[in-house]
C-alpha cells in the first residue's frame, strides 16, 4: 500500500506523567510501529497531554513541572511533543474531552511545535480509531460501564 493511501494518525496519551518515564515514551514507539506494520495507517505524530492541577491526584506535582519534564523528554524526538491545553484547564478534563478537542484542532500542536516537528500543516479530518486510560479503566471498573462511555 503506498503511503498516499495509508490514513495518517496521531496517537495521543492523556496522564498524570508524574513524571514521565522512558516506558512512556516506548509505549509510543511500540503503538507507531503496530500501527505502521498494519500496513493501513502511517503515524505522524505522538502527542503527549498531561493532566491539569484540578485532578487532584494524590503526590501530584505541578502541572508546570509535570509538562516541563515532559517537553525535556521529547525535545529530541522527530514526531512525540507535549500539547500542554488539558494541563492549563482550570477544570480536569475527561479523556474523550481531550481527544475531541484534539480532534477539533486538527493535527494538535500549536504553530511552533509543527514547525520544531517538521509536520505539514493539512485539512486533516481526524477521527479517533480507539483509545484507553487507566484513568477509565479505574473510574469505570466493570465492562458494562465502560460500554456507556464508549464512543462507537
Amino acid at each position: 500500500m503506498e503511503n498516499s493511501e495509508k490514513t495518517e494518525v496521531v496517537l495521543l496519551a492523556c496522564g498524570s506523567f508524574n513524571p514521565i518515564t522512558n516506558m512512556h515514551l516506548r509505549l509510543f514507539e511500540l503503538a507507531k510501529d503496530y500501527m505502521n506494520g498494519t500496513g493501513k495507517y502511517r503515524v505522524i505524530k505522538g502527542v503527549i497531554s498531561p493532566v491539569g492541577d484540578a485532578y487532584k491526584k494524590k503526590g501530584l506535582i505541578s502541572a508546570h513541572h509535570r509538562v516541563i519534564m515532559a517537553e525535556l523528554a521529547t525535545k529530541n524526538s522527530e514526531w512525540v511533543e507535549v500539547d500542554t491545553w488539558e494541563s492549563l484547564q482550570k477544570d480536569w478534563v475527561e479523556t474523550l474531552k481531550v481527544l475531541r478537542y484534539s480532534c477539533e484542532r486538527g493535527q494538535g500542536g500549536g504553530e511552533e511545535q509543527r514547525e520544531r516537528k517538521r509536520i505539514p500543516r493539512s485539512s486533516l479530518s481526524m477521527e479517533p480509531i480507539a483509545g484507553i486510560s487507566s484513568t477509565i479503566l479505574e473510574s469505570q471498573p466493570t465492562p458494562k460501564s465502560r460500554a456507556e462511555h464508549s464512543t462507537d
